[in-house]
């Protein structure tokens, strides 16, 4: 059902982030599997402002342009400076883990994103979920397969000069 064939055919792609928070969105292919995503949203329903940067990891699943991915990195949380009450910004860990979906230059996915505060903050434990909407800026340079083995050149023949006293005219 998992192949390990390449799972991201972009290297950049960048859009909004829509759910519990609304915010936007940019991933930057570093590996053939890997992703750096930064993400910067405002809550809803309260008055933070989150960034985070995570290193994802990418798989391919049952079809072409389905893939699920999981990762981890940091993020900071901030109040607006004027109704802060006495908190503070909050810095911690966050995880990721979702489905992405690519028709054509737009990726559609959608992830489970829970958090730990290590200071700050209004709780310890937080979580979001949110659907993204990314385009494709810089499409994956596409590999060129040749099916046709038969068709291939093959290596021209090394003649064997015996006659070390005769120079080669090749």
């Amino acid at each position: 059902m998992i192949s390990s064939v390449k799972a991201q055919k972009y290297r950049t792609a960048a859009g909004i982030r829509i759910g519990t928070e609304f915010g936007i969105t940019i991933q930057q292919l570093i590996l053939e599997h890997a992703t750096l995503e930064g993400i910067i949203q405002k809550g809803f329903f309260n008055d933070q402002t989150s960034i985070s940067v995570l290193f994802e990891h990418h798989q391919k699943m049952v079809f072409k342009g389905l893939n699920f991915y999981i990762g981890a990195g940091p993020h900071i949380g901030l109040y607006d400076a004027d109704d802060r009450n006495g908190r503070k910004n909050a810095i911690g860990l966050s995880a990721i883990g979702g489905l992405e979906m690519r028709f054509g230059r737009v990726l559609a996915s959608f992830d489970y994103k829970p958090a730990i505060n290590f200071s700050g903050g209004d709780r310890i434990f937080d979580s979001q979920s949110s659907l993204s909407l990314r385009y494709i800026i810089v499409p994956a340079k596409k590999k060129e397969v040749k099916w046709k083995f038969w068709e291939r050149e093959k290596p021209a023949k090394k003649k064997n000069n015996w006659k070390f006293w005769e120079k080669n005219k090749s």
